[in-house]
């Protein structure tokens, strides 16, 4: 489950690096104001924080599962 989990947000960072790198190619950074850069910087910021919101979903509920097999182990043996 954390692998195809792990493997879903590798792709999907390297979509949005794809998007953002044609952006901004597009809209090269050095032509760019000062509004235009703080919204991207912003867009960026709401981007990782559900990266790494969704990570730490995906760690829980690995570290959920292995503790459940290791009391699930433990009653086996005892």
């Amino acid at each position: 489950y954390y692998q195809q989990e792990s493997s879903k947000l590798r792709q999907q960072i390297s979509s949005l690096q794809n998007s953002n790198s044609r952006s901004l190619v597009r809209d090269s950074v050095s032509t760019m104001t000062l509004r235009d850069l703080k919204q991207l910087e912003g867009r960026l910021e709401k981007g990782i924080a559900k990266i790494r919101a969704r990570k730490n979903e995906l760690m829980y509920a690995e570290v959920e599962y292995m503790q459940k097999r290791v009391n699930t182990t433990y009653e086996f043996l005892y």
